[in-house]
């Protein structure tokens, strides 16, 4: 593909849709990805100028889930935005995250729920996704299990899916 910046995609297997580690695995996503305030947005585009833009996500699956971070960059920053991100990962697995960054994801995760189930086509998502894994009780405790999280959590969870030096990683360049 003819690209004129570079991509990275850092990938985790994580836990299934049946584990409770889902929950700290949402929180850890928007923690370090989901939006201006996170972590490795403040990080690598607002304060740096490294990245155009940084993104991390959870995708819960009926098998094993999957924790993936996602940077695109000029190419002459590539080596160092991964090796940030693989910091801050790093990071993580020593330090606990503030309140003020736990509050601020769970306060998220619940908006996107709420927001989800507000359309048509939202419920319907998430009709569809819960009758496919089989379990609807799990969408009514969501929000619940989301409130439970601790910022010990976040670090157990790092510590237990986000394994280094084995990290894959896809980098596309120029």
């Amino acid at each position: 593909k003819d690209v004129s910046h570079s991509y990275i995609i850092m990938g985790f297997p994580a836990a299934n849709i049946k584990s409770p580690d889902q929950y700290p695995l949402d929180v850890t996503s928007y923690i370090l990805g989901m939006g201006r305030a996170s972590r490795l947005y403040k990080k690598l585009v607002e304060e740096t100028k490294l990245a155009y833009t940084v993104s991390a996500s959870f995708a819960t699956h009926k098998g094993p889930g999957l924790f993936y971070v996602y940077a695109e960059c000029s190419p002459e920053n590539t080596s160092t935005v991964s090796n940030k991100i693989l910091i801050e990962l790093n990071q993580l697995t020593f330090e606990n995250v503030t309140d003020e960054e736990l509050n601020r994801a769970r306060v998220l995760l619940i908006r996107d729920k709420l927001l989800q189930e507000q359309t048509p086509d939202g419920k319907a998502e998430e009709l569809g996704f819960y009758a496919a894994i089989g379990n609807r009780k799990i969408a009514e405790k969501y929000i619940k299990n989301i409130k439970k999280v601790k910022p010990k959590d976040v670090k157990n969870i790092i510590s237990k899916y986000l394994i280094f030096p084995n990290i894959p990683t896809v980098v596309i360049t120029p």
